[in-house]
């Protein structure tokens, strides 16, 4: 075996089938997520992708990029990291390898990262973000950073949630909770009285065509309270685009929708591997919520994944209630920093930790005094003003 670095667009493009391969069908690990990624919010920061050859075959990669910090210094993370939320993150190990060659295969990534390549210097950092430790890859990988005298921090984050399907529509509405099975049975009926219709974009052209509903809907959840969503950011928006577009070209991608005579009002984005479906984004026209298009869409999505053959439906990071009325369950998630064996690198990250430590002690006091005037301000009949508080968007 032998590794090499990868630094350039040219040579990333001629890594599609094998990486494809590694990534064995997840979408979010795919050559078209991680490079519309690369090219659309990357900017400037440099490509380092680890690539290690049995013979001729690729048999490991660790895709990843470089960014520098006045006090962090230079941290390797994975392509697709930050407000796209790539969940799953991990090195992507050829799975015919024996467990020797999969160890050695992980030394030759990490010698290829940490021999100090021209173009991306010296690290004090590797990041995962969103992995699960319970992934024998990652495992793998945490112990060859540890054998290598690496610090490893793990910091949780929210996780995901997946709903296993079983393989009949009845046997999974008698599993749900009696509410929701009342709730589904309304969406049934609903959608089997003509007024509601659902439709898919599966390909290039469909969905660029339903792209702007798609938008419009998902930022109508926003709007009111925070003046839009993710989607006002016109970089990310382009990102998305692409990789959903390119994606579909091996139907790994679909944008669904349900329409109340012939008006959009509810929509959803999912990424699909041959066996889990991820419900990566969603919208819905609040002007029609009394016909709980969620419920109408998500009814319908299930009842297909599960007449198509699909063993899951991944909801994906993010701790929203409605997730578990779907009988989901919850799949921790970590963001993993490993601390290069260096006094500098260890100084680097505590002082990073003092910091974020103090930025939480302001915002939790800022907080509280604002709660404390909101309570004690009176409203028009002179009773004390509720508060509430509200999640900020996410990606997902």
């Amino acid at each position: 075996m032998k590794a090499e670095l990868v630094t350039t667009d040219a040579a990333l493009d001629e890594l599609r089938e094998p990486w494809n391969r590694l990534a064995g069908g997840d979408p979010l690990a795919s050559w078209e997520w991680r490079t519309a990624w690369r090219r659309i919010m990357a900017g400037d920061r440099p490509l380092a992708v680890a690539a290690v050859r049995s013979g001729e075959r690729i048999v490991g990669l660790l895709p990843g990029f470089v960014k520098t910090h006045p006090w962090m210094g230079r941290t390797l993370s994975l392509l697709g990291s930050g407000k796209t939320c790539t969940d799953y993150q991990r090195p992507l190990l050829d799975p015919e390898l024996s467990a020797t060659e999969r160890d050695l295969a992980l030394e030759l990534l990490l010698d290829c990262l940490t021999s100090r390549p021209r173009g991306i210097g010296r690290l004090d950092q590797i990041e995962l973000d969103g992995c699960d430790l319970h992934d024998e890859s990652v495992q793998l990988f945490v112990d060859a950073l540890a054998r290598r005298g690496f610090q490893i921090h793990p910091e949780p984050i929210e996780g995901s949630w997946v709903t296993h399907l079983p393989a009949d529509w009845d046997a999974f509405v008698a599993g749900v909770p009696r509410s929701q099975r009342r709730k589904i049975n309304k969406a049934v009926k609903r959608c089997a009285g003509g007024e509601i219709t659902y439709h898919e974009a599966t390909d290039a052209e469909s969905i660029a065509a339903i792209w702007p509903e798609f938008v419009r809907l998902h930022e109508l959840r926003f709007i009111k309270k925070y003046g839009g969503g993710c989607f006002s950011d016109p970089v990310f928006e382009e990102f998305l685009r692409t990789a959903a577009i390119a994606l579909s070209a091996r139907q790994a991608a679909k944008i669904v929708w349900v329409e109340h005579l012939g008006r959009p009002i509810s929509s959803q984005i999912y990424l699909l591997s041959p066996t889990t479906a991820h419900m990566y984004q969603s919208g819905v026209d609040p002007d029609y919520l009394h016909l709980e298009p969620g419920h109408l869409l998500f009814t319908e999505v299930l009842r297909r994944l599960i007449a198509q053959g699909y063993s899951k439906l991944d909801f994906l990071r993010g701790d929203e209630a409605y997730k578990g009325g779907w009988n989901a369950q919850a799949v921790p998630l970590t963001r993993l920093i490993a601390v290069a064996p260096r006094a500098t690198s260890r100084w680097r990250y505590g002082s990073r930790n003092w910091a974020r430590s103090l930025k939480r002690a302001a915002v939790a006091a800022w907080r509280a005094r604002k709660a404390q005037a909101s309570r004690s301000e009176p409203t028009a009949s002179g009773e004390p003003r509720e508060t509430s508080h509200e999640l900020e968007p996410v990606a997902t």
